[in-house]
């Protein structure tokens, strides 16, 4: 095969792609998949085989504007790196959807000042101190079994809040504001709740009072605000994209409550304990044990569905009873499918990749 062709060969590692929970670590995304399927799991964690990144408008807007929050924290211009971002990904990965990303860098150009004028007098700015912003962690965690695992994840802020306490911020964009239904679920909510727990590790447990929700509502998402680029008639020539955004700017202005919103849910030491004894711990304990098992397959050529050799072999290991968190959206179990389908039915990997970075949300 031609040198230059063989970087889209896509080959089964000789050896676990990742180093598992106690080397590499493990992020919240990867528990999700791992929660998702086992098998698919392995596939990706192991094997190495994923699928090609394809662009979604959720995930970046909520990138774009994590550049910008990270800048504006930290008292530096915004508008070039967002500028830079943009363009970056247009040119180097996701070349067919220059349309949608020039979009959304327009949409967070215009929202973003918006969004710093209208916070600019709540008192809880003035009020809080910064710890953190955007900082990436990986701390280790012993499980009740001994053994340590690391977390992985980033911090979106993390404040100190005078006469209160600290409390994780966490930025989120969404195409509908639903605050009752967020704070519903923060209990047992996979990302939070983990990173809460990750932090004991920074700063004293019984000074982390809980998390700061700041949501965005993305312009143009559906529902009130969403508007559409005029057409021309005879008399009248079509609306340029200038005008557009900037009759887009007014519809905000005009409507700025629905866009921003901001507060605190309490979360105590107990709800960080029983979330680590219900849900986190047995979790990580059976992620810790099928790593061990793939781990010994994938050096032995053995087949991972042989759950008697394994029996056998690794006696430690338990099936444990857990509580399912929020966070996780399983597409089989909805009756869809996975790009790792057919492979899993064929072995044929057409259109798929060698994953090549586990933690690319944390770079």
């Amino acid at each position: 095969m031609n040198k230059d062709l063989n970087q889209y060969r896509v080959r089964v590692n000789s050896e676990p792609a990742w180093k598992g929970p106690v080397q590499d670590g493990v992020s919240q995304s990867l528990l999700h998949s791992y929660l998702v399927c086992k098998e698919r799991f392995r596939i990706t964690a192991i094997d190495g085989i994923s699928v090609p990144d394809t662009f979604n408008k959720s995930i970046e807007f909520g990138q774009m504007w994590h550049i910008c929050e990270e800048h504006l924290a930290a008292n530096t211009d915004w508008e070039k790196p967002l500028r830079e971002y943009a363009a970056d990904i247009s040119i180097r990965v996701y070349r067919t959807e220059t349309f949608q990303i020039n979009q959304l860098y327009n949409l967070v150009k215009i929202l973003f000042p918006i969004y710093i004028d209208y916070w600019k007098s709540d008192p809880e700015v003035k009020n809080r101190e910064p710890l953190f912003q955007e900082k990436v962690f990986k701390i280790e965690y012993e499980l009740p079994s001994g053994r340590k695992v690391n977390l992985r994840g980033k911090f979106d802020a993390v404040d100190v809040i005078k006469g209160e306490g600290v409390y994780l911020q966490e930025n989120k964009t969404k195409s509908q504001i639903d605050d009752q239904a967020i704070e519903l679920q923060l209990n047992n909510d996979l990302q939070v709740m983990m990173y809460l727990i990750a932090l004991r590790g920074y700063v004293p447990k019984e000074k982390i009072k809980g998390v700061r929700y700041n949501v965005i509502r993305r312009p143009l998402g559906g529902g009130k605000g969403t508007i559409r680029l005029k057409k021309g008639t005879k008399n009248i020539p079509a609306e340029t994209y200038a005008e557009f955004y900037e009759r887009l700017e007014g519809v905000i202005k005009e409507d700025v409550d629905s866009y921003f919103s901001r507060w605190k849910a309490d979360v105590s030491e107990e709800d960080l304990d029983r979330f680590a004894e219900e849900t986190l711990n047995p979790i990580l304990e059976d992620l810790t044990d099928d790593y061990e098992w793939w781990e010994y397959c994938k050096v032995n050529n053995h087949n991972p569905y042989d759950y008697l050799t394994r029996q056998k072999t690794f006696r430690h290991h338990l099936q444990r009873h857990y509580r399912l968190p929020y966070g996780t959206y399983n597409v089989v179990q909805r009756g869809g499918q996975t790009e790792l389908d057919h492979y899993m039915n064929t072995g044929s990997t057409v259109g798929l990749c060698n994953i090549k970075e586990f933690f690319k949300e944390l770079i």
